[in-house]
């Protein structure tokens, strides 16, 4: 009993620690002033936009000819649209396709710090972007927890996914492990402690096997198998 209490208390003050050094450093999302900023002196600059889906703000970064092919990119936890930004700004590809990155539910601008769980369920609150790229190829990359959400989407609507990349994806439910830390940071200390974009984190991952063995029978319906 007394080293759980001690376990206990050393969460909460490395908690204590890590919501205030995150907050202080890194905020894992990148504001329209400093995006434009970036931008500022290239001839294509994205467009920033936001849009309203069943309640939920999903925001985005927009690059590029609407006539061509479109790459869909979806970060990882944590994360925003700027972890592409390099990509969105490279002259090659902007010459080829059209770039859209998401900040994905809680993280960015898209409800920071109120994140969809499900992975079905965010498949079918991001599928109302790709519905704006109309009669146009479509290949979603996925990075990390991205990853299955890639996946999930191309397995809902496999009729307007075109093709996969996945990097690094965090889609095997045998190596999702739930550390002993994450049942403390999803306490409501751990709310009121941590930045939004690692609470959004900790709740994706908290749940994170159960979703993934949801969707290990989709595998062998999937064209992408």
């Amino acid at each position: 009993m007394r080293k759980y209490l001690y376990r206990l208390f050393l969460a909460f003050v490395l908690l204590s620690v890590l919501g205030q050094l995150v907050s202080g450093c890194f905020s894992f999302r990148m504001s329209d002033k400093k995006a434009y900023e970036f931008f500022k002196d290239r001839p294509l600059k994205p467009i920033l936009k936001k849009i309203k889906v069943e309640g939920y703000t999903i925001n985005y970064a927009d690059i590029g000819a609407d006539s061509l092919p479109a790459v869909v990119f979806l970060h990882g936890a944590p994360g925003a649209w700027d972890a592409f930004i390099h990509f969105m700004d490279d002259p090659e590809l902007q010459r080829v396709v059209r770039m859209i990155s998401i900040d994905r539910p809680g993280y960015g601008q898209s409800d920071y710090g109120d994140p969809i769980i499900s992975l079905s369920r965010q498949s079918q609150i991001l599928k109302s972007i790709l519905d704006l790229i109309s009669g146009k190829k479509i290949i979603l990359v996925g990075h990390s927890l991205g990853g299955p959400v890639a996946a999930r989407i191309a397995m809902d609507y496999p009729e307007v996914v075109d093709g996969l990349v996945l990097v690094a994806p965090s889609i095997d439910p045998e190596l999702e492990k739930r550390e002993w830390f994450r049942d403390v940071m999803k306490s409501p200390l751990g709310k009121l402690l941590l930045p939004g974009s690692i609470w959004s984190t900790n709740e994706e991952i908290f749940d994170l096997k159960e979703e993934l063995e949801e969707m290990l029978p989709l595998w062998g319906l999937s064209k992408y198998r």
